[in-house]
């Protein structure tokens, strides 16, 4: 492929990708949202760093390994979290740039 097509072509994908965000942001947030109504589980999604393996995971948040298992299941289930190696797992989105306080519950 020309360079100057591949440039241009990597320029409309960028676009797309910037407008794509623009508009699933609201939506992506309030899944999220609703999908992590603790401030516990908040912390547990966003260290799902695809290194750590779920005993390691809970041990460093203090709880039991079966609730990160339960936990990190419903959201693989719900599409929120992708199996990056056997036992690890990586968040999909990044709750500090949906603008997902870590502390605070959620509202009903």
């Amino acid at each position: 492929m020309d360079a100057e097509v591949e440039k241009e072509l990597l320029a409309s994908v960028k676009e797309i990708l910037k407008w794509t965000r623009i508009q699933a942001h609201p939506i992506a947030k309030s899944r999220i949202e609703a999908a992590l109504p603790e401030s516990a589980h908040r912390r547990l999604y966003q260290a799902l760093d695809g290194k750590q393996t779920q005993s390691q995971l809970a041990k460093s948040l203090s709880t039991s390994q079966p609730t990160v298992s339960r936990l990190v299941s419903s959201w693989m289930r719900a599409g929120i979290v992708e199996e990056s190696s056997p036992g690890r797992y990586t968040k999909s989105f990044d709750l500090n740039s949906l603008g997902i306080d870590l502390k605070t519950e959620a509202k009903d």
